[in-house]
């Protein structure tokens, strides 16, 4: 063969390939063609497809699910256990990576332009990491879309944004189109380990790179800021591998081919002091395309003023929490790391599914002590005594879902504190415990039961996360345990599932413990079973096989307990959507809204989900409006300003604008603080006759 024979361009133009054997490079190398793909015509004309074909997500619909994103179920691959080589390393980085960006028309102009950052794939049905930052809508691109480009070449669709937390400057999306090739995420990662990065620096393509671990440290909150995922979205990791703006987004990975976090951005540190370089602050805010940002000066002042420049990334455990998936029990970052055995290397990963040793606490038994360390708030409780009944919710300051329940607690506290219930909240699996008294604190009235640190005095992580925790199987927080009098376990089970009528019961005496005890079990059984068909209908979607979606969606319904049939229509709901078909998506909302046990935020999530969507026909907004009214009137007062809201929102865009305006209103004299802040900015829109975005 030739050796200057190029085979050609690499799935239309992005790559080109080279085969050699006179060891310039080894056979199979791909030789990267450079400069701005802004205007490459094969990714433009992909793209103009899926524009025509009507299959790209329009910017209000981005906006409005990164603001309210539509969760789903997703089935990471477990780590890599196996050493690679370093160009091995870059081989799996490359057929990962999935670059995310912009399309739209320059303009007023019709020269449409696509500009592209940095991604990769996390699952192989379609779900991609990149940075916030990278989606956020390009300032100066009209009638503009969020796509995705495989290694290979291929224009994909964005369809959803799966999970977005600013703070964290992360998101995860998923995209159409066939089969990816993932990078399981592993967040086993200390000081000195190696990490790479695979990255399009200033439109140097494929540039993969080779430096360590630097070290791991807390960005400081933000004034005003969501605190979501609490301190887990302000971690953050240095690494000396190398990228500049255009990089975003990007997979940064271990030896062993997992991904441990993406390139976030870019720090110099100059005599004057740290900062964020210029160009890629201008990028993160989406006010400049990756083309036109301005390349660093490279005169001597500069050099002599630069003393080193430091590169930040978003670490995979943080990507882990925003997707539900981070298990607090595995091995956390330590400052001090022990040595690792020199023969047979692994790298376990945190959230890597393990087969479970057998539960030794289960329903119906004796309940372990309290073995704490301190009580934070409330009166000591030393044992339990046949004169109550006990809520034990085990809870940490950075679990979101903690925070959300805590409301809930306290409710129940103040409700049955009179008549012999003891509410304790748990503090467990805490990195640092000096959060937690000034978080109980912040809480004040919101948060007036018991409080408790767990003992580490001789257990690492904590004598009740060992004795109650662990010995239930429970892998996840918040995790609630009601005792009753005769000091057995009654009850266990998520806080927000806990209701009036299960603590009257216990208190009575009447609580068939037996009978919770198979509910449990068959609720663990179960969600094993839905798990997976929830994967499979999710891969079913992406390849657009609605026949094969709908009969496991069928499947998922038959096989579901009475109390999952919600769940198990969701799915329907959701391939509906998905279809954009509108006849389905009423029928599916209906069957929905039918169930008696329905709760007001539930209703809400059904008429928002309708709300949303501006480009599908025939779709009954006047049900999403009776939805949202019967929402309102079964919602609890703290929960109805949200349902307000929504249904103005529908109001507006079925022409009621004046009752829109007033039904806002009455949301914003409800809510507090920064909901009230959206919701007026909201109002102000209404009032000049525009539907603003779901974000604004």
């Amino acid at each position: 063969m030739d050796r200057s024979r190029l085979t050609g361009w690499l799935a239309g133009g992005l790559l080109l390939m080279a085969w050699s054997s006179a060891g310039a490079q080894a056979p199979g190398t791909v030789i990267e063609v450079d400069g701005t793909m802004s205007r490459n015509r094969a990714l433009l004309k992909q793209a103009a497809a899926l524009r025509e074909a009507g299959e790209l997500m329009s910017e209000e619909t981005l906006r409005s699910q990164l603001a309210q994103p539509t969760p789903s179920a997703i089935a990471f691959p477990p780590a890599n256990r196996r050493r690679m080589t370093a160009r091995q390393v870059a081989q799996v980085a490359r057929e990962a990576m999935v670059r995310v960006g912009w399309y739209g028309r320059r303009g007023e102009k019709t020269r449409w332009e696509i500009h592209l950052t940095g991604g990769y794939a996390v699952t192989g049905d379609g779900i991609v990491a990149t940075c916030h930052h990278c989606v956020i809508p390009m300032k100066g691109l009209h009638d503009a879309a969020l796509v995705a480009v495989d290694h290979t070449g291929t224009v994909r669709a964005v369809t959803a944004v799966v999970a977005a937390n600013k703070a964290l400057d992360a998101c995860l999306l998923r995209v159409a189109g066939e089969p990816l090739k993932p990078l399981p995420l592993s967040d086993n990662v200390a000081v000195g380990d190696a990490a790479y990065c695979f990255s399009d620096p200033y439109d140097q393509h494929g540039y993969f790179s080779e430096g360590i671990v630097n070290r791991f440290y807390w960005l400081k909150k933000k004034r005003g800021e969501p605190n979501t995922l609490g301190e887990l979205q302000h971690l953050r990791i240095n690494v000396s591998t190398d990228w500049a703006p255009g990089s975003s987004g990007a997979a940064v990975l271990d030896g062993y081919g997992n991904a441990i976090g993406h390139v976030a951005r870019i720090n110099p540190l100059t005599l004057d002091g740290p900062g964020v370089m210029p160009a890629e602050e201008e990028a993160q805010e989406g006010a400049v395309p990756e083309s036109e940002i301005k390349r660093p000066r490279g005169s001597a002042t500069a050099s002599e003023t630069t003393l080193m420049v430091v590169h930040e990334a978003i670490p995979a455990r943080g990507i882990l929490a925003m997707a539900g998936a981070w298990d607090p029990k595995a091995t956390a970052i330590q400052s001090t790391v022990k040595a690792q055995p020199t023969t047979a290397p692994t790298a376990p990963s945190a959230f890597q599914p393990v087969k479970p040793a057998e539960p030794t606490l289960d329903i119906g038994m004796p309940a372990p002590p309290l073995k704490v360390s301190k009580w934070l708030q409330g009166d000591a409780v030393e044992k339990f005594d046949a004169d109550h009944a006990y809520v034990v919710e085990f809870w940490a300051t950075w679990c979101g879902p903690c925070r959300t329940s805590i409301p809930h607690l306290n409710e129940l506290h103040e409700k049955f504190a009179d008549k012999g219930v003891i509410v304790i909240g748990q503090d467990c699996w805490e990195r640092d415990d000096d959060l937690v008294e000034p978080f109980v604190k912040e809480m004040g009235e919101k948060m007036t039961y018991r409080v408790a640190y767990d003992d580490k005095s001789e257990i690492e992580k904590g004598a009740m996360a060992r004795t109650w925790m662990e010995a239930a199987g429970q892998s996840g927080i918040p995790t609630a345990f009601v005792i009753d009098k005769e000091q057995r376990i009654a009850w266990i089970g998520h806080p927000m599932e806990l209701n009036d009528s299960i603590l009257t019961a216990v208190l009575a005496g009447t609580f068939d413990v037996e009978l919770a005890r198979r509910e449990r079990v068959a609720q663990q059984k179960f969600m094993q079973t839905a798990r997976e068909i929830m994967r499979n209908v999710a891969v079913a979607v992406q390849a657009k096989d609605w026949e094969k979606a709908e009969a496991l969606a069928d499947e998922f319904e038959k096989a579901a307990p009475e109390k999952y049939k919600p769940t198990a229509r969701m799915q329907k709901l959701r391939i509906a959507v998905a279809k954009k078909d509108g006849s389905a998506i009423n029928r599916v909302v209906l069957q929905i809204s039918d169930d008696e046990k329905i709760t007001g935020m539930g209703l809400n999530q059904l008429a928002w989900q309708m709300a949303l969507l501006t480009d599908v026909e025939g779709l009954d907004l006047e049900l999403a409006e009776r939805l949202a009214r019967r929402g309102v009137e079964l919602a609890q007062e703290k929960e109805k300003a949200a349902i307000l809201d929504t249904l103005a929102r529908i109001l507006f865009r079925l022409d009621k604008k004046d009752e829109a305006i007033a039904r806002q209103k009455e949301a914003i004299e409800l809510s507090e603080g920064e909901q009230r802040e959206a919701l007026q900015k909201t109002l102000e829109a209404y009032e000049k006759g525009e539907l603003p975005d779901a974000k604004e």
